[in-house]
């Protein structure tokens, strides 16, 4: 099977272009390589050999050069094209992002974990502060072949984005 890339730069040109999206937040999440290079640890904690891995896409010792390109267009509104975008990568510029066969992606397992455990947390979260703690979490990985992934985000916001609450129910009376 042959992995394709996707052009970024066509999806954020494509949903900047629908009007009823302008001005309101765009979370892109990409579970993807970026390139072949695998993150390696300094130090690691032993952890069981049930964690299997294997990368997304095909991997090398090297990396690659690509790299999203920005986008320079300005819309009639006055926001630039690409404005008020979140776009979350399992992993970095030029490295693979690994996923277990049977348990499924740990960036994707880690992002679920931290949104759950946030609508119990008592104060109130960015998004962009909840991204950092799943970066956290996904670094923080241990394997017992020293192996490593950190996600990664860039945001165009240009507002704070806070995710709404759970709402405690109040019996009426």
């Amino acid at each position: 099977m042959k992995d394709y890339g996707v052009n970024v730069d066509d999806i954020v040109q494509s949903l900047s272009e629908i009007k009823g999206l302008q001005g309101k937040p765009k979370i892109l999440i990409f579970q993807a390589c970026r390139g072949t290079a695998i993150a390696k640890a300094g130090i690691v904690q032993t952890s069981d050999c049930s964690d299997q891995l294997e990368a997304d896409g095909p991997v090398s010792e090297s990396g690659n050069e690509g790299e999203y390109a920005d986008v320079g267009v300005t819309l009639l509104s006055g926001l630039p094209i690409g404005a008020d975008f979140i776009m979350c990568n399992s992993t970095t510029k030029n490295h693979v992002s690994f996923r277990n066969p049977i348990k499924g992606s740990r960036y994707i397992r880690k992002f679920c974990n931290v949104l759950r455990r946030y609508v119990d947390e008592p104060e109130e979260l960015d998004f962009l502060q909840l991204l950092t703690k799943i970066s956290m979490e996904v670094a923080m990985t241990n394997q017992m072949d020293k192996r490593r992934q950190i996600s990664s985000f860039t945001s165009t916001l240009t507002k704070s984005l806070y995710l709404p609450r759970k709402q405690a129910i109040t019996p009426t009376q």
